[in-house]
């Protein structure tokens, strides 16, 4: 087994078949109870016992604590009750909250059985509240065994157990260090260190002969509720003692009295602590302790300002002024910031920052007197504890963006169109006033004509499209959006060569011509013509060539190759076409084809064959697979002629073998076998048996072909046949005889011999 050993708290050891586990205290006597998160902290919640109160047990004369977690926002003020009545705050008990876990405890520091009986807790705030009723019970305490070495009773390394009242308890750890109570605390069962502690600092008074009555609280702490950048301070007020030491904790800790920012004023009997000017992690628990006792706790709040009415958002145009508002319901915010996209604003002439304070808070102000396109974006205000955000759109006046072309063919007879595109689609495209050469057109009385549209699917775009085009449609084009213009030419052109008959697909044959014939609808000599072959440009040759003829156009491909094969086009100015030419390969013949070879193991072998196509790639393959040059096979070729020679023959080599030619993959086949004598290897070993047991014999050969086997037996030899108690199993290189049972007539000499198989009955 594996020894665990856990160090950070105490533990006790199990002794388990020779070895240590370690078992971890449970969790009612260590761990604290965590308040799980709320979804939103920062939103308000009514009161929620996370953990509810059980039936307290305690035994008379010791600690009775009772304990809860309360969550809510904002923190709950708890009260406990027994019966019907509020229980005070008493040199015999206590309250305590620890605001890390939302942990709220009563504690009664001797327990009498008088403290038994029903008791009640409520806790509330201002979204609600909620209360659980419980049962504290007190019994006698029986006989408790403890084992413990008390530092003032160690006299073996065996202590005998004792019997430890709380007394005993307070007077053993009144002598030990800090760290050294914790454990021994744990040990004895004391769930609340506190207040042990608590007890012990009143002995020692005792002890230095003060009364315990000497520091007597007449107004406890109270919690305070203040702003940032304000003032906060926590007093106690003391009825009678004068403590010889005070100390502040914040969240547990103790502050530093050095600390520049607290101020601390102990003048019998107000004793206080200030913080002159409230941050926002000054939000938290203090308590105060005199003397090493706590003698009370209280919270610090800070109320931030809350938006009443946030930025909204705004559409302004360019040039107009704008004011952003934001409506605090505090008058004095802090750290004010404005944000533009994420860029600090800085308040200038033209964007001023303000704040107007009113009754019941402040309004805060970004004002723009000429606002740009710049200004807009997304606008923040952020203060201390809060921000707002909104979306400022500045809209700007249409402008051309995108002009007319400075020239747009048209071809004549048909339409001309002049295209721009403006900043924005907030335009009215009838105050577009549309100028040819400087005047004015009335396209509304000229519809058949002109055109002023906006794309369908853009309103960004518009188009001016001057239809049925004539040479007098020539010049200069305008629009005019109040001071915005955009101007460009139209040109008329003649109308392009067109096609009327194009040559589309077309099949050949390798070796033979082609001819690739466009006819167009008339003899244009100034226009050039470009013929493409896969979109690229063909180069004349022996191999191609072009005809310019009137109203046709062509391309002849002589001596057609497999690589001629693809899609050709013929452009001609704006008109064009293309078609695909698909090139068949030649039918392959092979006036030598192979023939069948025969050879002997280690000699070699040589095929054949010729075909008729000059330009088709061949490979040689055995059992239809391509074989590769090497020291076993050799290619030989001479144009149309090819050679494979085999050498080392074995019988691994038998098999077929083709040459395959061309894209069609024409093939021309033959086989090879490879011939020894069959031999026996080793020969058959005697067997002696008794009559009535089995025996077996098993003879080896080889040969190639694979031989078979026959079993010979007697004088003369006469081959042995399968039967009831025989049983022959050949294989390619060997053969078993089994006899069971055997006889005596079975003694005597056995030959196995090796029989070529046929010639066409190869393995």
């Amino acid at each position: 087994m594996i020894k665990v050993v856990l160090v950070a708290q105490p533990a006790v050891a199990i002794q388990i078949e020779g070895e240590e586990e370690t078992k971890a205290p449970t969790e009612s006597s260590t761990q604290r109870a965590r308040n799980p998160p709320l979804d939103n902290p920062d939103s308000p919640a009514a009161p929620v016992f996370v953990k509810k109160p059980d039936t307290v047990t305690a035994q008379e004369e010791q600690i009775l604590m009772a304990e809860v977690i309360v969550t809510g926002n904002p923190d709950p003020k708890v009260t406990w009750y027994k019966g019907a009545s509020p229980i005070k705050d008493t040199p015999d008990n206590d309250f305590s909250f620890d605001y890390a876990t939302k942990t709220y405890r009563f504690i009664i520091y001797k327990a009498d059985m008088k403290d038994a009986g029903k008791y009640r807790i409520k806790a509330e705030n201002s979204e609600g509240s909620v209360t659980e009723n419980f049962v504290v019970k007190v019994e006698e305490p029986p006989a408790l065994t403890v084992t413990a070495k008390l530092k003032s009773r160690r006299k073996s390394s065996q202590a005998p157990q004792e019997k430890l009242s709380l007394e005993q308890l307070v007077e053993v750890m009144s002598n030990m260090k800090r760290e050294e109570m914790e454990a021994f605390a744990f040990k004895h069962g004391v769930t609340d260190l506190r207040a042990i502690l608590k007890l012990i600092a009143q002995k020692k008074k005792k002890d230095q002969g003060v009364s315990d009555d000497s520091v007597g609280v007449d107004k406890a702490l109270m919690d305070h509720k203040g702003k940032l950048k304000k003032p906060a301070k926590l007093k106690i007020q003391l009825s009678s003692g004068s403590p010889k030491h005070v100390k502040w904790f914040k969240n547990g800790v103790e502050i530093d009295n050095s600390d520049f920012r607290f101020k601390f004023s102990n003048q019998m009997p107000t004793y206080s602590f200030e913080i002159p000017e409230l941050i926002m992690s000054d939000a938290a628990e203090y308590s105060c302790e005199m003397d090493e006792v706590e003698v009370g706790r209280g919270h610090i709040t800070i109320d931030v300002p809350k938006v009443v009415k946030p930025l909204e958002d705004m559409s302004v145009n360019e040039k107009s002024p704008a004011v952003m508002e934001c409506h605090l319901d505090d008058d004095s915010p802090i750290d004010v910031e404005w944000f533009r996209n994420g860029e600090r604003i800085v308040d200038k002439a033209s964007e001023a920052i303000t704040k107007v304070r009113q009754k019941t808070g402040c309004i805060l102000k970004l004002s723009m007197s000429k606002t740009q396109p710049e200004h807009g974006g997304e606008i923040k205000v952020k203060f201390q504890g809060g921000e707002s955000t909104a979306k400022l759109t500045v809209i700007s006046p249409p402008k051309f963006v995108v002009e007319f072309d400075a020239n747009v063919k048209a071809v004549r007879g048909k339409p001309g169109v002049l295209k721009a595109q403006l900043s924005t689609t907030e335009y009215d495209i009838k105050k577009i006033k549309v100028y040819k050469d400087n005047k004015i057109l009335n396209i509304a009385k000229e519809p058949e004509k002109y055109q002023f549209v906006q794309d369908e699917n853009d309103a960004t775009w518009v188009y001016f499209t001057v239809n049925n085009t004539t040479n007098e449609d020539k010049g200069r084009y305008k629009l005019l959006l109040g001071d915005q213009k955009t101007e460009g030419g139209l040109l008329i052109v003649e109308p392009p060569v067109d096609i009327t008959s194009a040559f589309g697909d077309k099949e050949g044959v390798e070796f033979d011509s082609v001819t690739l014939d466009v006819a167009i609808s008339k003899d244009d000599k100034k226009t050039p013509v470009e013929w493409f072959f896969n979109d690229h440009p063909v180069k004349k040759g022996s191999r191609f060539s072009t005809v310019d003829a009137g109203k046709t156009r062509s391309i002849t491909i002589k001596d057609l190759h497999v690589e001629d094969e693809g899609v050709y086009k013929f452009v001609m100015g704006m008109a064009e076409c293309s078609g695909k030419l698909t090139v068949k390969e030649k039918p392959i013949n092979f006036p030598q084809p192979l023939t069948d070879q025969k050879s002997k193991i280690g000699h070699f072998v040589t095929f054949e064959a010729e075909h008729d196509h000059p330009r088709a790639e061949a490979y040689w393959a055995k059992d239809g697979f391509e074989l590769e040059k090497g020291d076993k096979y050799e290619f030989i070729q001479n144009d149309t002629k090819h050679k494979l020679i085999i050498n080392d023959c074995n019988p691994e080599d038998i098999g077929k073998y083709s040459l395959i030619v061309g894209k069609a993959k024409a093939e021309t086949s033959a086989n090879l076998s490879v011939e020894d004598e069959p031999k026996l290897i080793g020969g058959l070993k005697n067997v002696e048996v008794k009559a009535g047991e089995p025996f077996s014999l098993l003879g080896e050969f080889v040969g190639s072909p694979y031989p078979t086997a026959k079993w010979l037996f007697g004088d003369p030899k006469k081959e042995i046949e399968e039967g009831k108690r025989v049983s022959i199993a050949s294989s390619n290189k060997n053969s078993e005889l089994k006899v069971e049972p055997s006889n005596r007539q079975d003694s005597g000499d056995l030959l196995s011999s090796a029989v070529k198989f046929p010639e066409d009955n190869r393995p």
